[in-house]
């Protein structure tokens, strides 16, 4: 039986971090979090982290050095009591290569999770970031969709508010679900370059929670309908969330709209993604 990768997406903010810890909360797995930083490196902490790694973990320093063709087999070199392998780096460039790397080595499966707008709209508030929101979850999820058709489609707050949900999810993904998993901070996690408000909480000795918070404030509120308004786009990739939701009380009995790319625009968002690469731009 082929060990499992299974790769996270979802547009910034939208609940990967405890998706990825979720799914890699067994002895058997690992939550690898971003990882594609160490063989990407784009920003400071990800050339912090390698040189950090290299000095200091031989394991490390070896699947590093291996390069990105071989990561995730080197992984399993490295640690092989290892079945599950999960990959939270969300760009979907990164994950494309890496599932046609490693089509004939693991079982392969995409997960995307995602958030209501309103949620996202109060994190990018509190980032500076609102004016950017529209065009950043359209773009996110028309590359994601294009590049992964099949992917199990999760509600963020649907997998945060029912035990019964996470549990469900575990079996589409051939996982065992138990109430050990329930527990993210049970175990240690690389989670490379994830949310650390997890660690924190974690290094404060808190017991770990599910907790949603939903974007209450009228001001959230009014800047979704806003923005639903103006754009097609986006309105058309909510009901593709909604309509594909693995989920059925989330789900909408409707077919879900055309949001599907043509090569040109496809080959235009990787173009970009090459550019933001070599240039950082």
């Amino acid at each position: 039986m082929n060990k499992k990768l299974i790769f996270v997406g979802g547009n910034v903010r939208s609940g990967s971090t405890l998706l990825n810890l979720y799914l890699g909360n067994k002895d058997n797995s690992l939550a690898l979090g971003e990882i594609y930083g160490l063989f990407q490196p784009l920003k400071k902490a990800h050339t912090n982290l390698i040189t950090q790694l290299s000095d200091d973990d031989e394991r490390w320093k070896r699947i590093i050095e291996g390069g990105k063709a071989k990561a995730f087999k080197n992984i399993l070199k490295e640690f092989p009591e290892v079945d599950v392998l999960v990959d939270s780096s969300k760009t979907p460039f990164w994950v494309e290569y890496q599932t046609k790397t490693n089509i004939r080595s693991f079982e392969i499966q995409h997960v995307l999770i995602h958030k209501p707008l309103e949620d996202l709209a109060m994190s990018f508030s509190k980032r500076g970031s609102l004016n950017s929101l529209a065009k950043v979850y359209v773009n996110y999820h028309l590359k994601w969709f294009a590049l992964f058709p099949n992917s199990l489609v999760v509600p963020y707050k649907n997998f945060v508010m029912d035990i019964e949900a996470r549990e469900n999810l575990c079996g589409k993904l051939g996982l065992d679900f138990d109430m050990q998993r329930e527990n993210v901070y049970q175990k240690d996690h690389y989670n490379f370059f994830g949310s650390d408000s997890f660690l924190k909480n974690k290094m404060k000795d808190e017991k770990f929670e599910f907790r949603y918070r939903a974007a209450e404030e009228k001001e959230f509120i009014d800047i979704s309908a806003k923005l639903r308004s103006e754009h097609e786009m986006l309105r058309k990739v909510e009901h593709m969330l909604r309509a594909r939701s693995i989920f059925s009380e989330d789900r909408i009995n409707a077919e879900p709209h055309d949001i599907s790319l043509s090569a040109m625009q496809l080959a235009a968002f990787r173009l970009r993604d090459k550019m933001q690469k070599r240039f950082g731009i």
